[in-house]
């Protein structure tokens, strides 16, 4: 008796059990058939079954899990597809806790308060890289979207007849989110293009709009192109608010390409005047520009030497006759060059006078005029401290055209290094590291160069750099202060820029011989501190530069007393000359300046295109400055040298005012002479004969330049 009841709970229990197993697999087979709609599992055949997902085939595969999060590529197909659905995939999410891949959350996508959409349109959603995107109807009236997406990151937006919304990039981690979507608002763009080297505008120029904020593989429909007018102006109508990339091109110029500010609240129309500048923006011929090595007698084959321009990495070979073609596009004056020795050195130089006619070539000296031996001596004590850092010989000299031009050498021991085609009456020579934690130079040798093929120096490393302290009147540390600093007299041969840390400190480098000079800016709101006379850096202390509070400075721009909005000021050092600050004034012509300042003064320059200042520079002061410029008129003659001789303003007396024609800007002209552009104002044209005494007019005529 008491076996058969035991036998019985036996079997009542496995009955139990195997009723549970059977409800179990009912209930995992409806869930995977569940799973098999348009969200998952099972792809939709029809369209109208895409649609139901709201993504269509890319979006199922974004559900699916069939994407990895971190190359953002999709993963490869397996031999059996659906059982590559069923397994689950496990997706790095950041810092966060792996979840699985074929896990979803509800996204909703809603328009955004006070705005609709009352015409047909597309909702476009995409992954990052590569693009898989989806599109789906939006009907009029509807104000949001629901579907389910798994881990990632995507972007949306909204397209209709006038164009794509604001695209709106968001993250599926491991919640439901909501996405804001506005439809497209539309605006228009007037842009002005100016040459300021000849201080004109520039018609006929070629404008091109791109849309750079949408995802690759969404409909075209995003570039749009123009040409200025004779006053140099285009207008581009009905944009549709987003991001903006803009080029200008003319006749074999081009300029770099920059993106359309457009902050802060809708506006429907905006005028971008800060001016197509081409020399601020570096607006240069498309040309070739041909590299001839000179001074390489120590190599046979000269195409163990490479070398390039900035804006192109890595360095080019030369070909055996020491000649390398370069592409020039747009570059920012003045123009940099590089060139790469078999043995791993390098030279660079920046090229500040004018390049060569195409078809001719620029002769880069690489060895010649003398050698600088550098005897490399570093303490014990400082070499251990650099460890695995790499280190530097660096040796600035300038050219006989100018130009400066630096050689650097790794340094991993000491010893004595070999510097060719050395040139000018001095060079300096630094220690430079290269470290995890920054870049800095330790050490500075002047050395004067005789007239002689080898000079010698010795640089003694001993010490680590000496540390600055930027502080205010207060003595409170000045973090995130960018400064400059540079060897006088010789300013032009070395300079070095650093961030100060949260303490306020940088290294400067140790210089047996002159003096550091620095210049300094706080911040990108144009606080500047001109440039002044570093106190003498010693090793192991921290030197102290301390900077006064002034109060705010003014420059205000008027041409022909009217406010000049969108003027280019330039703020330089008074030692320097270099710019520590540029801005452009505002609606009302003025310009502002919060600033420290060392007990140095500064001047400011003017640049106001189609307009004339008279004047390069001004000092700069505290409170107001005033810059009063007139328009640009044109006057016209058969040669250069009747412009130069022949001008004067008309002031009623029988000599007048000469032009100065080195401060107007002379020209050709197209008919066939030449231009020369001046103020507006009364001039007079005198025509004559030129004798070896004096100038004898024989006719004259007054021209009247009106605004």
């Amino acid at each position: 008796m008491r076996k058969a009841q035991v036998w019985l709970v036996f079997g009542v229990t496995a009955l139990g059990i195997l009723a549970l197993a059977l409800r179990s697999f009912e209930t995992d087979e409806s869930h995977q058939k569940a799973r098999a709609g348009p969200s998952m599992g099972v792809r939709p055949t029809t369209p109208e079954a895409r649609l139901e997902t709201g993504l269509g085939a890319a979006g199922e595969a974004l559900a699916r899990g069939q994407f990895d999060d971190r190359r953002r590529r999709p993963l490869p197909a397996t031999s059996s597809e659906a059982e590559a659905w069923g397994r689950p995939v496990t997706a790095a999410l950041g810092n966060k806790s792996a979840i699985s891949a074929s896990t979803t959350f509800e996204v909703t996508l809603a328009l955004t308060e006070g705005s609709s959409v009352t015409a047909p349109a597309t909702l476009l959603i995409a992954s990052d890289e590569p693009p898989l995107d989806d599109s789906v109807a939006w009907d009029p009236g509807d104000t949001a979207r629901r579907t389910r997406l798994a881990p990632g990151n995507y972007s949306a937006a909204i397209r209709t007849e006038m164009g794509y919304g604001a695209v709106t990039g968001f993250a599926v981690d491991d919640r439901d989110v909501t996405v804001p979507l506005e439809p497209p608002r539309l605006f228009d763009l007037r842009l002005g293009v100016t040459d300021t080297v000849k201080f004109t505008d520039v018609p006929d120029a070629e404008a091109i709009c791109t849309r750079v904020d949408l995802a690759n593989g969404w409909p075209a429909g995003n570039t749009f192109r123009a040409l200025t007018d004779s006053d140099g102006q285009v207008m581009f109508e009905g944009l549709a608010r987003g991001e903006w990339e803009i080029r200008i091109e003319k006749a074999g110029y081009q300029t770099g390409s920059f993106e359309t500010p457009l902050p802060g609240p809708w506006e429907p129309h905006i005028d971008a005047y800060g001016f197509i500048d081409m020399q601020e923006y570096g607006i240069a011929p498309i040309r070739t520009l041909t590299l001839q090595l000179i001074g390489a007698d120590d190599h046979e084959d000269l195409s163990l030497y490479s070398g390039n321009h900035s804006s192109l990495v890595p360095p080019l070979p030369f070909d055996s006759d020491g000649r390398l073609d370069l592409q020039l596009g747009y570059f920012v004056t003045p123009l940099f060059l590089y060139v790469v020795y078999p043995d791993g050195q390098q030279t660079a130089m920046n090229l500040l006078g004018d390049l060569p006619p195409e078809g001719e070539a620029l002769e880069v000296s690489v060895g010649g005029e003398r050698t600088l031996e550098v005897d490399l001596r570093v303490s014990q004590t400082v070499r251990a401290s650099i460890g695995d850092s790499d280190c530097f010989i660096r040796v600035f000299f300038k050219t006989s055209s100018g130009d400066t031009r630096r050689i650097r050498q790794k340094a991993l021991e000491d010893g004595l290094f070999e510097f060719h085609g050395v040139q000018g009456e001095h060079a300096t020579v630094c220690f430079h590291v290269e470290a995890e934690s920054g870049r800095s130079d330790w050490t500075i040798q002047e050395v004067q160069l005789r007239d002689m093929d080898a000079a010698r120096t010795t640089l003694n490393v001993d010490s680590h750099p000496p540390r600055i302290l930027f502080t205010d009147e207060k003595n409170e540390p000045l973090a995130g202060l960018w400064t400059e600093l540079f060897v006088l007299p010789h300013d032009s041969t070395w300079h070095r820029g650093n961030y100060t840390d949260e303490n306020g400190l940088t290294t400067g480098p140790r210089i047996e011989k002159g003096q550091i000079a620095y210049s300094a800016s706080l911040d990108e709101n144009s606080v500047f501190a001109v440039d002044a006379l570093m106190p003498e850096l010693m090793a192991g202390v921290n030197t102290q530069v301390k900077l006064r509070a002034i109060e705010p400075t003014f420059v205000e721009v008027t041409v022909d007393g009217q406010p000049a909005p969108q003027a280019y000021v330039q703020i330089l050092g008074a030692r320097s000359g270099r710019s520590v600050d540029v801005s452009y004034t505002d609606a009302q012509g003025r310009s502002r300046t919060n600033g420290l300042t060392s007990d140095s003064s500064a001047a400011f320059r003017v640049i106001v295109p189609g307009a004339w200042w008279g004047r390069e520079t001004e000092v700069l002061r505290p409170g107001l400055n005033k810059a009063e410029l007139r328009s640009m008129g044109v006057l016209q003659a058969s040669s250069e040298q009747t412009l130069r001789s022949a001008f004067h303003v008309d002031t009623g007396s029988s000599i007048g005012q000469w032009i100065d024609a080195d401060l107007a800007h002379v020209r050709p002209s197209a008919s066939n002479g030449v231009e020369l552009s001046v103020p507006v104002g009364t001039y007079r044209l005198d025509e004559g004969l030129e004798t070896q005494r004096n100038y004898v007019v024989v006719a004259g005529r007054t021209v009247e330049l009106g605004g």
